[in-house]
C-alpha cells in the first residue's frame, strides 16, 4: 500500500497514475480509498529491491525512489505455548466464575426481598 498526500497541506492525492516498477515488480497501483493506492501482490524473492515510483496526478509529475524490504519466511520456529499464557486464560476463567457467582448471588438476594 501506498500512501499518496501533497507535502503543503497533507491532504490525499486524489486520481493519481501510480506506476511501479523494480525487483521483479512492474505495474500500475489502483485507488483503494482516497489517497491510498495498492498493487496486487507479486511473489518477490527475499532481498532489498530498489523502486522507482513514479506518480502522476493533474499538471503535477514526481518520480520516487524507494526500496522494497523483503525477509525470508521464519524456517524452524516452532509455537510453543508457555506458563505465563495458561496463567492469563486461568486468571481470566477464575475472575469470570466470580463475577458469576456473585452476580447470583445478587439476584437471588433481590428476588427474596421482592416478595
Amino acid at each position: 500500500m501506498l500512501y499518496l498526500d501533497r507535502f503543503t497541506s497533507n491532504a490525499p492525492v486524489i486520481g493519481a497514475k501510480v506506476e511501479i516498477e523494480g525487483g521483479g515488480v512492474k505495474g500500475a497501483a489502483a485507488e483503494t480509498s482516497p489517497g491510498v493506492y495498492a498493487m496486487d501482490a507479486v511473489s518477490v524473492v527475499p532481498a532489498k529491491h530498489p523502486l522507482t515510483i513514479s506518480i502522476e496526478a493533474g499538471d503535477s509529475a514526481d518520480l520516487l525512489s524507494a526500496t522494497l524490504d523483503v525477509a525470508p519466511p521464519p524456517t524452524g520456529v516452532v509455537h510453543v505455548h508457555g506458563w505465563s499464557e495458561w496463567l492469563v486464560w486461568l486468571s481470566t476463567g477464575v475472575l469470570v466464575l466470580f463475577g458469576g457467582a456473585l452476580w447470583a448471588i445478587r439476584r437471588r438476594k433481590q428476588s427474596k426481598g421482592v416478595k
